[in-house]
């Protein structure tokens, strides 16, 4: 390899890595072996020439399937199982048919079997009634979400169940973006949007998601930009009062 390249391996490679070498992602494959760096290649077959399962052996504890093709002359059935026997838990599952690299010939079945091990994996997707709640007392308080499901009746349950469920349980949960991010673009757009009320709530809130007054000023400084000033000093007026207020009650 190291002295005439993979073109010296392609015709003695191709069938053992498909049962079809002459198909279209036969052909590709054939074409990115001969563009591979041969010593790239030759350093990989030597860390396969001194694999051993044995070294596996004790290694491996997190949950695993291995997927084998039937007829790999390179990785056969017999090795598969040696890799499975030193895993604890682990599954084998052998494609009927395949070589050595059957993701390019049995792409679907492939992901099938990739699929049913990552979903036996998964965790049972939480309530988003009790993910909301959750939430909503982490950032809001325990105190005023206990007086605000004190105070529903028939007529505004099923719109309480609606937020906590889709705004709290869905959207601030969701990974892209902090609690704290969430805070002061919640604080923004009801500032900007003359929501006062929901305003002073989520001032009230910033003591649990951190956003500090020196944010809410550079925040409140944006509003007045983007939004317009009457806005921003309105909403200002009330952070005023509410930090104030919370200072006094602490």
């Amino acid at each position: 390899m190291r002295a005439e390249g993979t073109q010296v391996l392609a015709d003695a490679v191709m069938p053992r890595w498909v049962s079809q070498p002459d198909a279209p992602s036969g052909l590709g494959l054939r074409t990115m072996l001969l563009r591979t760096d041969a010593e790239g290649y030759a350093g990989a077959a030597a860390a396969l020439r001194d694999a051993r399962a044995a070294g596996v052996e004790g290694r491996v504890r997190a949950p695993t399937t291995l997927l084998v093709g039937e007829l790999d002359p390179a990785s056969p059935i017999a090795a598969a199982e040696a890799l499975r026997d030193g895993i604890p838990g682990a599954g084998l599952v052998v494609l009927p048919g395949m070589r050595h690299i059957p993701n390019y010939e049995a792409a679907e079945t492939v992901t099938a079997a990739m699929l049913a091990h990552l979903g036996a994996l998964a965790a049972p997707a939480p309530d988003p009634l009790e993910a909301g709640l959750a939430v909503r007392r982490a950032v809001l308080g325990e105190a005023h979400v206990a007086r605000a499901s004190a105070a529903v009746t028939a007529l505004d349950a099923p719109f309480q169940d609606y937020i906590t469920r889709n705004v709290w349980g869905q959207i601030w949960t969701r990974p892209g973006l902090s609690r704290h991010a969430r805070s002061l673009l919640t604080l923004a757009m009801m500032a900007a949007l003359g929501r006062h009320e929901e305003f002073v709530l989520h001032v009230k809130a910033t003591r649990q998601t951190g956003v500090t007054p020196e944010e809410l000023a550079e925040l409140l400084l944006q509003v007045g930009a983007y939004a317009g000033v009457p806005v921003a000093n309105h909403a200002l007026k009330l952070a005023k009062e509410t930090l104030r207020a919370m200072e006094e009650a602490t």
